[in-house]
């Protein structure tokens, strides 16, 4: 089943993932079943032996469903772009594009958001982003809405760092390595991503 057609036809239905850790759970009912999944990182059209997420070592039992995947995308790919995933379930080990006998395939669309590197343009009324160095934390300045809420910090290199809420208009930062990061938060309803220097 191509579910990564109604991302085609309706622009919504996919998965973001992380460039961090991410757990995949690959439910069943049938007679046991060997469970393999790619993703198609570098948005070639083909499921290479690299890109292979996870795969069970025997059949599963459905007992033992869902069988779950641990897996964290490589630096390398591709980002911001709706990528396939393949899973499949059938009763003998089988390679991305085999035909099955006795399971199923099924595709989706996933994503990598991975935090814009521009600044983005704010009104006067909205603020800007102070690095404290002396309490190692982001304080938001000049802004009608005091509290940051939901926040992510990403790297240059598009991995998250640091996630977490604040009710106040200061983040306390839980690391210390020099560098320019991306903050990202929500203003008015949008996602607004601010670049700083620690």
């Amino acid at each position: 089943m191509d579910y990564s057609l109604q991302n085609c036809l309706r622009g919504n239905v996919f998965t973001d993932i992380s460039v961090n850790s991410n757990q995949l759970k690959v439910s069943f009912r049938s007679r046991p079943q060997f469970i393999r999944a790619w993703i198609d990182y570098n948005n070639n059209g083909i499921f290479e032996d690299s890109e292979l997420i996870g795969a069970s070592p025997t059949a599963i039992n459905p007992a033992q469903s869902p069988y779950v995947i641990d897996f964290t995308p490589p630096a390398s790919a591709v980002k911001d772009t709706y990528l396939r995933m393949r899973v499949i379930s059938d009763r003998s080990q089988r390679n991305a594009c085999d035909n099955l006998t006795n399971g199923q395939t099924e595709d989706y669309s996933v994503r990598i958001p991975v935090a814009t590197l521009s600044t983005v343009e704010v009104s006067s009324a909205s603020e800007g982003i102070h690095y404290s160095q002396n309490s190692n934390s982001l304080i938001r300045v000049k802004a009608k809405a005091k509290k940051f809420g939901n926040y992510e910090i990403y790297d240059l290199s598009g991995k998250m760092v640091q996630k977490g809420k604040s009710d106040t208009n200061e983040i306390v930062l839980n690391f210390f390595t020099k560098g320019t990061y991306v903050l990202t938060f929500i203003e008015n309803g949008q996602k607004v991503s601010k670049k700083f220097v620690q």
